[in-house]
């Protein structure tokens, strides 16, 4: 198995020990993060690997995140 780089987010490692990335991916998505200067949530959301609402998902179940639906929102009756 690949040496997981220093700066290796937490999510990134949950997400590589949980199963649903790959090691390999997963360094990917880091280099190419740092790369464009962006998250590593946002290259990750960007590379396809995972969606935007399976990394919420995730967060909020393994880390204990708040999760909201801002769909289940309905603005129109907010006073």
């Amino acid at each position: 198995m690949a040496a997981q780089p220093s700066h290796f987010s937490a999510l990134g490692r949950a997400l590589v020990q949980q199963g649903k990335l790959v090691q390999a991916d997963a360094n990917a998505i880091q280099s190419e993060a740092k790369t464009a200067g962006v998250s590593f949530i946002q290259q990750l959301v960007a590379s396809k690997k995972i969606s935007a609402k399976e990394v919420s998902l995730f967060a909020a179940q393994t880390f204990g995140y708040p999760l909201l639906d801002l769909n289940a929102v309905d603005v129109e009756n907010i006073a």
